[in-house]
């Protein structure tokens, strides 16, 4: 066999694989976007929750201290 038709083998069964691989592939690269979004949105809602907390203590009047 020849280089060329070597390559052009190769390159077949590397086309006919992908077909194969590919959807697993992107099954997986959707479950991963998926999550990260999941997992973004709940640090994103806790840490928004967070600082509303620090601010409402920031304003609050200590009544302990008068006299």
């Amino acid at each position: 066999m020849e280089p060329k038709e070597k390559r052009r083998a190769s390159f077949f069964a590397l086309a006919q694989q992908f077909r194969v691989i590919g959807p697993i592939l992107s099954g997986v690269l959707v479950v991963m976007i998926g999550l990260g979004l999941v997992i973004g949105r709940i640090v994103l809602t806790g840490l928004v929750a967070a600082g509303s907390v620090q601010a409402l203590r920031a304003t609050e009047i200590d009544f302990t201290d008068e006299k």
